[in-house]
């Protein structure tokens, strides 16, 4: 399944191959559809899609674990792109100035870890993704003409909502999920972010082939689609929120 996905979002890029691409595409679908209907008849299941789909809140932490993920390949795929093409920098100057969010992500789970008691898990979710979110619209209003290092700031302050976000989702997934599914709920939640990871990688390079004399078009397209991804799974978590 993941591989005709993951196939079929690369060769999105490829005009020719366009028709191979959305067949490719809806096979996997197929497959992920019909594997889903096995395992909801299954009484030993590999995953417990009853239980996820039961539980709501659980469903909406994978969800914002997917859009997480899917952010995070974004944001390390597309900066070397603008900093080199754009901002005409070298490589070495281009290295440093990535670390930005890595570096923040780092530096404020540790901060976020010693902040929260298990507590806070849903405001720091929350506060994670909504800090997302800002950088993200901070990206896509970019300009060649802003000096570049309000690019590495805007990657440093995607970094701030990811250390807050990320631990306070993994520890939200297990509090979500019955003592008997933990270690599914954790499986789960890596499998989900590792697809997840998979996917940006393939829409962020579909949008730099699709218009490769165009960086700042394909930039914004796919900070665009980063940002609706990720508002949407705040919505859905405030919704099963209020669902409690």
């Amino acid at each position: 399944m993941l591989i005709f996905l993951l196939l079929g979002l690369s060769l999105l890029s490829r005009p020719r191959l366009l028709v191979i691409s959305l067949v490719l595409i809806v096979i996997s679908l197929l497959i992920g559809w019909l594997f889903y209907r096995f395992e909801l008849k299954k009484t030993n299941p590999l995953i417990n899609v009853k239980e996820v789909r039961a539980n709501s809140k659980l469903s909406s932490y994978l969800l914002q674990t997917i859009a997480f993920g899917f952010a995070s390949a974004v944001i390390f795929l597309l900066p070397p792109f603008i900093f080199e093409q754009l901002y005409h920098l070298g490589f070495g100057l281009t290295g440093f100035l990535v670390l930005g969010a890595p570096a923040s992500l780092v530096i404020f789970s540790r901060v976020s870890g010693k902040l929260n008691d298990g507590s806070k898990n849903i405001f720091f979710s929350r506060l994670g993704l909504g800090i997302i979110c800002l950088s993200l619209i901070f990206l896509l209003l970019l300009t060649p003409k802003w000096p570049y290092f309000l690019l590495t700031l805007g990657l440093f302050i995607y970094g701030i909502g990811g250390g807050y976000f990320q631990p306070a989702n993994i520890a939200s997934i297990m509090q979500a999920s019955p003592i008997e599914m933990q270690g599914n709920a954790g499986a789960l939640q890596r499998m989900a972010q590792n697809v997840a990871i998979a996917s940006g990688s393939a829409i962020g390079a579909t949008c730099l082939n699709l218009w490769p004399n165009n960086l700042l078009l394909a930039t914004r397209v796919a900070w665009t689609i980063t940002l609706i991804l990720v508002i949407f799974s705040l919505k859905e978590m405030v919704t099963a929120r209020l669902k409690k």
